[in-house]
């Protein structure tokens, strides 16, 4: 026995789908432009990130990254601006040594 799909309750189910499919288009625009973002930073700048990201790759890897790298390259980036806030009111002097401020001068 067939059930007849009233138009109403068709035009609901295409409206859910259409919803659904901007929704997953919008979460993988993000991952294209992170993907990008990361492939054209430098090998040292990539390898960086990884590491901060806690992803076992080699930079020379050429696959792309997954859903699941890209959400730990977030994190990554966190980890490195937390570190860069911890640093934030260092000056270049706060670096050298004693030795090294006396020459300069």
């Amino acid at each position: 026995m067939q059930i007849q799909e009233t138009k109403q309750d068709y035009e609901l189910r295409i409206h859910r789908l259409n919803h659904a499919k901007s929704l997953l288009s919008m979460i993988n625009d993000n991952r294209i432009k992170a993907r990008a973002v990361f492939d054209n930073l430098k090998a040292g700048q990539q390898k960086y990130l990884l590491l901060a990201s806690g992803i076992n790759r080699d930079v020379s890897d050429s696959t792309q990254l997954n859903d699941v790298e890209i959400e730990k390259l977030y994190r990554g980036l966190i980890r490195i601006k937390s570190i860069l806030v911890a640093f934030k009111f260092c000056n270049e002097d706060d670096f050298k040594t004693k030795s090294n401020t006396e020459q300069v001068a």
